[in-house]
């Protein structure tokens, strides 16, 4: 019986997937009257500098605008992501969107921000919904 038990549990332990799933982005999300939306954030994270990184869709393609720069690919937006980590890699990123721009081109502009040690990302939403 024993060895039945030890079977199973080799079983599975070999057929299980330890890999972090897609799906789970490490973003946080406060919704409006949370808890987290009542309580205010401590003193030092109130004085921190951000970059906002919009995304917005134009009349036939995606446009891209890091503060107050504009770039029509993500390969701009790459390389103004690599500079902005070389000299700032603990700076949060806010990326804003478009109601019209697809989810596709936030996931990508999420993994490039992520493949350039930036990894502090946060989602900046609508308040008035």
């Amino acid at each position: 019986m024993i060895d039945v038990v030890f079977l199973l549990l080799i079983f599975f332990i070999c057929t299980s997937n330890f890999n972090p799933l897609e799906e789970q982005l490490p973003i946080y999300l406060s919704h409006p009257g949370s808890i987290s939306d009542i309580i205010k954030p401590a003193q030092e994270e109130e004085d921190f500098k951000f970059a906002t990184l919009r995304i917005i869709a134009g009349d036939r393609q995606i446009q891209w605008q890091m503060n107050d720069r504009v770039c029509d690919s993500l390969e701009d937006v790459e390389a103004v992501l690599h500079q902005l980590a070389e000299i700032t890699p603990n700076l949060p990123i806010l990326i804003e969107m478009d109601d019209a721009v697809a989810w596709e081109h936030f996931i990508h502009t999420y993994d490039l921000c992520r493949a350039n040690g930036l990894n502090r990302v946060l989602i900046v939403g609508d308040e008035s919904r």
